[in-house]
């Protein structure tokens, strides 16, 4: 055994700088052989998909905001309806239809309306007043709820001599109480114009008169208000029943 390692070794030692330059170069190909084939072979298992990627042409996966982006991006370059005007004006700045030319339909189309200075929503020759559908569209009434008690009507303090107002909750439950034909009469006297009252309907005025008396309690003006509504009722005359006249008998 000892002679076979010792024969090994000595063949071993016998080889020429050639050839063990050859060896390693033929273990550096071979390992750089094995590397590159594992690369391709990756490479092979991915082209298929690859290759559907490349050759697909449908739409491009978007989230909703970079659809909702994408779409306000494309609207400014876009005039759907060709009246002249991009889609984005008409939708965020003349407030138009982006699918009709003429959307007052009297005649003259949006673009000329709007260079001419006139209103593309309202039809010429005609007032298109402001229709006030919600409590949001109605805003501000234009009159405090102090200038309201001043204006409420006589019949409304009829019969309620003795409220307490002792709390917030009193006073709105006071104004709640109130028909909406009281409301109306309190607004127009406090200097609302009877044209805008005419475009509220009944509950939408209701919650704005009311919206307005709590916003003004929940502000620290509850016993300005409830002083000076102590002091119409005060005013109010209280009606006294004749006593019934007696017989006298001769």
């Amino acid at each position: 055994m000892k002679k076979y390692w010792a024969s090994l070794k000595q063949r071993g030692t016998e080889l020429s700088k050639e050839q063990k330059a050859a060896f390693v170069l033929l273990m550096f190909l071979g390992l750089g052989g094995v590397v590159l084939g594992f690369f391709s072979f990756g490479a092979n298992l991915r082209r298929p998909f690859e290759l559907q990627l490349a050759r697909y042409t449908g739409e491009q996966f978007l989230t909703s905001s970079q659809r909702e982006a994408a779409e306000i991006e494309a609207s400014k370059t876009r005039d759907t309806d060709g009246d002249g005007l991009m889609d984005y004006d008409e939708t965020y700045v003349f407030k138009t239809s982006a699918f009709l030319g003429d959307t007052d339909s009297d005649g003259i189309d949006d673009k000329t309306e709007v260079y001419a200075g006139q209103d593309p929503n309202c039809p010429e020759g005609k007032d298109c007043g402001r229709v006030i559908a919600s409590a949001d569209d109605a805003g501000d009434i234009g009159a405090s709820p102090t200038d309201l008690l001043t204006s409420l009507p006589g019949q409304t303090y009829q019969g309620i001599e003795n409220v307490n107002l002792n709390s917030e909750e009193d006073l709105i439950g006071f104004f709640t109480s109130m028909s909406t034909e009281d409301m109306r009469a309190a607004l127009e006297q406090a200097g609302v114009p009877a044209a805008d009252l005419e475009q509220i309907d009944d509950e939408t005025l209701r919650q704005v008169f009311l919206d307005a008396v709590t916003q003004a309690a929940n502000s620290g003006q509850f016993s300005a208000l409830a002083n000076q509504l102590q002091g119409q009722l005060e005013e109010v005359p209280v009606e006294t029943t004749p006593a019934p006249e007696t017989e006298t008998t001769p």
